[in-house]
């Protein structure tokens, strides 16, 4: 934010790229055999298409599948 605001006088760049996140797809399947999401697996999600299904153009909810998709760590069992 402050490096578009100091390089273009506003912050109408950092603007336009947050927005694109919300547009990125959740997940990648590599080769039809290596599912790659940026947090982990979520519990509530038991197939592919149920990620399909996830309504992306949004900001990242604080929890349920989309969240756990995105921000899910592991934990020691």
């Amino acid at each position: 934010y402050d490096e578009c605001q100091r390089k273009y006088g506003n912050a109408n760049a950092w603007r336009y790229c947050t927005d694109v996140f919300d547009y990125l797809t959740l997940s990648a399947i590599i080769d039809g055999t290596v599912l790659c999401v940026h947090g982990g697996l979520s519990p509530d999600v038991r197939t592919i298409d149920q990620i399909r299904l996830i309504e992306r153009n949004c900001e990242i909810p604080h929890e349920g599948p989309f969240c756990d998709l995105m921000w899910s760590d592991p934990e020691d069992i």
